[in-house]
């Protein structure tokens, strides 16, 4: 009986060993293969990212692309971490890489990248030629959200080449902002229990002011400026009234429509589209007060009369629409 207990009890520490040992394999396996849980758990990687424009050019407003090489680099405290692989360029149309570089520096990891192609934006141009436009660069992470990785601006190191030189712009200003991006999807991963997800974003941001503005304003609206006031001119004739007030309707309706060109379609009235606005109301007003003394004449008005009229008739309209015009442009000046 004595040796039965002796091994029942030997039996019994066994069989806990045995469970321990199962356990403890059970919890290890667990560890192996939810190793995301952990990564995700942890703090997430903190990189900085920077910038150095090299170059910029073909500036197309009407299109809404513009051309940019730049150097792009980041610095990261690990080895594992690379966004400059795993970075979209969000507004970048098919940008070329190149001269990529890893390099460890003290106990941090500096890695360069070339960048160079054309970008898309969408130029305001309610002010032109009176605008001052913003060139963006958005540069984003494809990969993995920012609960693995998370940028910050590197912006004591970020600027544009001073020799960088435009044909009808100055640059005035120059930043780069990192601020997270929040997707409306999970993009299906299973990690995700929320409708959304959020990743690394910074944009690379380079004021412009037009240095042809008055050039430009004359070149678009000079015709037009000539046909208004040729239409109120017409107040001080009899004869072909009608037919000149013709010639300038046309050539304002052709200026206006040839507006596309410059600006490209578009929806709501620029400054270039109320300059034309303006110019086709004071030549229908001038039409119709013309048509008016026409009338008067023909059924025995006193000319010299109506003369006057006519005179007063072109003072008030030219005045009016000079007024109109430098209002919109001193709100275009100031927009």
């Amino acid at each position: 009986m004595a040796v039965s207990s002796e091994l029942r009890g030997a039996g019994l520490g066994t069989r806990f060993l045995i469970r321990l040992a199962a356990a403890l394999a059970t919890v290890f396996l667990i560890g192996v293969t939810t190793g995301g849980v952990g990564r995700a758990s942890a703090e997430p990687v903190n990189c900085k990212i920077g910038a150095f424009i090299n170059s910029l050019s073909d500036i197309d407003t009407a299109a809404g692309t513009f051309v940019s090489d730049f150097w792009l680099w980041s610095v990261c405290p690990n080895e594992d971490a690379e966004p400059l692989k795993t970075m979209e360029y969000v507004n970048g149309i098919d940008p070329k890489l190149a001269l990529d570089s890893k390099i460890e520096r003290g106990k941090q990891w500096w890695s360069t990248l070339k960048v160079g192609g054309k970008f898309r934006l969408d130029f305001p141009l309610e002010n032109y030629p009176f605008d001052h436009q913003t060139l963006k660069i958005d540069l984003e992470e494809g990969v993995v959200d920012t609960r693995e990785l998370q940028y910050a601006a590197d912006s004591a190191s970020s600027r544009v080449d001073p020799d960088v030189k435009l044909k009808n712009w100055d640059v005035t200003s120059f930043r780069i902002v990192a601020a997270d991006e929040t997707h409306p999807t999970t993009y299906g991963d299973p990690s995700l229990t929320g409708g959304d997800s959020t990743y690394a974003h910074a944009t690379i941001e380079i004021g412009l002011e037009r240095r042809s503005s008055l050039a430009d304003f004359t070149k678009s609206t000079f015709v037009v400026f000539i046909a208004a006031t040729l239409s109120l001119v017409s107040l001080l004739i009899i004869d072909g009234r009608i037919g000149l007030l013709g010639a300038m309707l046309f050539t304002v309706v052709l200026s206006f429509v040839s507006l596309d060109r410059v600006l490209g379609p578009h929806g709501s009235p620029y400054l270039l589209d109320k300059i034309h606005l303006a110019a086709l109301a004071v030549i229908m007003a001038a039409g119709g007060w013309g048509v008016r003394s026409l009338r008067a004449v023909s059924l025995g008005a006193d000319k010299a009369v109506i003369h006057r009229q006519d005179l007063r008739a072109a003072y008030i309209l030219f005045g009016t629409y000079v007024l109109v015009n430098v209002i919109l442009v001193v709100l275009a000046i100031r927009g």
